[in-house]
């Protein structure tokens, strides 16, 4: 999307190129600095967190639990990961939202979601993320480097909040405007 951005920058000046690549940068030195420092959460927290995390993992039917070292990157078939959710990570647009999450292990990733409301996944819901796609979010512009283990949920049915599907208020369509690690 950066290049993107650049080349129309390029063909037609006048176009708003500059804000929408700030925009995205702001938006890759969160998800980073985020993935990197837990969200700057304390460790006692933490562990107290992946300790209730242990305790309730349990796996859909046909679906095993594993934590993020399991996965591959891509998609993964047959697994889901249960996570906790320990900041919304705003992006100034309503598509693709964003989150930090850890999972069981005490692992922490970012969340690329599509489709859901923000009502739908507030800090300290356990999220059940099921048959999850796995990317290393590589990004490089200016001299600088981000790189994070990014984690993207189309929509409703890849995952349950708090054991359950989100149904009505909480699933709403989108248009996705840009997604991290592609």
């Amino acid at each position: 999307a950066l290049e993107e951005f650049s080349t129309a920058g390029k063909l037609d000046p006048s176009l708003p190129w500059r804000s929408q690549i700030e925009q995205i940068l702001t938006l890759v030195a969160r998800l980073h600095t985020g993935v990197k420092t837990y969200g700057q959460m304390k460790p006692k927290k933490l562990q107290s967190i992946v300790n209730s995390l242990a305790v309730s993992v349990l796996a859909p039917p046909g679906l095993r639990v594993v934590g993020l070292g399991a996965l591959t990157m891509g998609p993964n078939s047959n697994v889901c990961i249960c996570a906790r959710v320990i900041q919304t990570i705003t992006s100034g647009a309503a598509v693709p939202m964003y989150f930090l999450m850890v999972d069981h292990e005490g692992k922490c990733f970012a969340l690329s979601v599509l489709g859901l409301s923000d009502e739908c996944m507030k800090p300290n819901t356990t999220i059940t993320l099921l048959e999850p796609v796995a990317r290393l979010a590589k990004i490089s512009w200016d001299q600088n480097i981000a790189e994070f283990l990014c984690i993207r949920i189309e929509g409703p049915k890849q995952l349950l909040v708090a054991g359950t599907t989100p149904v009505g208020y909480q699933s709403a369509p989108t248009l996705q405007r840009f997604n991290i690690g592609e």
